[in-house]
């Protein structure tokens, strides 16, 4: 994500796109906010829009809030329009809890919304093969999910019939039949049918790692990542596909915020605001990448490598564990996030103690 938008006075139209899977709705307006056209109610389908944006005077600016179908519509528009802007919808409060609210009203306000200033671009890729990538990492974790899911539902059904065997027993495919062999029939009915489906779920996460390691060869920051002490492919590909380049940040500290890793600190009048914590805004995956490296750190080589001693380095200064193991961890997003820029490998001498800012001395939750 990128800042706040100030546009300026714009020339042209600003058409703000509330789009559905059936229907779209579309409003543009000119830079003092009149109203200039409207279109209500359009199918959801490439022709009927085409025909719509060609309407609009130029130059164009189309406005569409962040969706799952948000991408379908950035290269649909982009040909037809000047610029195509991608908006966090949790920032348009002034949408989402408006008094009144309709599709068409909806439309409206969006590009409103961009024409005073008052919204904040999503950053998609242009490019497909790196748009390609970042599915393939998401579809892997969908299925680590579902397989977790799974997993939770075996041993709540070995539960329900007062037995709770070890967790690495139950997913062994040799000792399944061991463990139930004292269940009623209808118990081992269930467990069957569930394997049946956590086996295949097993071997669909496989060939999802497959793409991921074969998808990732196209794109030599990966094999960069890898050098960070504590990193692996998974980890790496995550990096790569989530930041997505890294010139669309323009300071480390934007960096820590889009991976929940930005304290935030609210006052007003020059009274605090309840207590600092972790922002809840970005991506959490990144969040969770950064935590895998610094404790797969303490299992590389004993411990002996940059990013431990690092910490170990900043837990004498700070005497706060947690305090140091987020400074690590913004640490590790700060130098994946430089290591990109200059297309370069881990260097252990970018982690020298005097880098590391001493954080606020002030307790927030993780």
């Amino acid at each position: 994500m990128s800042d706040t938008m100030n546009p300026g006075p714009v020339a042209g139209t600003i058409v703000g796109l509330d789009g559905h899977l059936r229907t779209c709705n579309l409003c543009g307006i000119n830079g003092a906010g009149v109203v200039l056209r409207r279109f209500r109610n359009l199918p959801t389908n490439a022709e009927a829009l085409t025909e719509a944006i060609g309407c609009f005077p130029r130059p164009v600016i189309l406005i569409v809030e962040e969706s799952t179908m948000a991408h379908w519509f950035l290269t649909l528009f982009r040909p037809l329009v000047d610029r195509v802007v991608v908006v966090d919808p949790k920032r348009n409060r002034l949408i989402s809890e408006a008094n009144t609210k309709s599709d068409p009203l909806d439309a409206y306000r969006l590009a409103d919304l961009f024409r005073i200033g008052a919204v904040q671009e999503v950053y998609h890729s242009s490019d497909p093969n790196r748009v390609a990538f970042r599915r393939a990492v998401q579809q892997y974790e969908d299925i680590t999910r579902e397989s977790t899911k799974l997993k939770n539902r075996i041993r709540k059904t070995y539960h329900l019939y007062g037995l709770n065997p070890e967790a690495l027993l139950i997913y062994h495919p040799h000792r399944r039949p061991t463990l139930m062999a004292d269940l009623p029939e209808d118990g081992r009915f269930r467990l069957q049918a569930w394997y049946r489906v956590l086996d295949e779920v097993a071997l669909c996460r496989k060939e999802a790692l497959r793409r991921i390691r074969t998808l990732s060869r196209t794109f030599e920051e990966v094999a960069w990542f890898q050098t960070i002490p504590g990193t692996g492919i998974l980890t790496a590909s995550q990096l790569s596909a989530y930041l997505q380049t890294p010139d669309r940040f323009q300071r480390k500290s934007q960096v820590w915020g889009y991976a929940r890793l930005a304290v935030v600190d609210r006052s007003s009048d020059g009274r605090p605001i309840g207590r600092q914590h972790l922002s809840r805004q970005g991506l959490g995956v990144l969040k969770a990448a950064s935590r895998r490296i610094f404790d797969s750190s303490f299992k590389k080589n004993g411990g002996k490598n940059a990013i431990a001693q690092y910490y170990c380095r900043l837990l004498a200064r700070l005497n706060n564990p947690v305090h140091a193991r987020l400074t690590t961890q913004r640490r590790i997003l700060e130098l994946a996030w430089t290591m990109w820029k200059r297309k370069e490998v881990f260097d252990v001498d970018s982690l020298s103690p005097g880098l590391a800012p001493r954080p606020p001395q002030t307790r927030y939750s993780r």
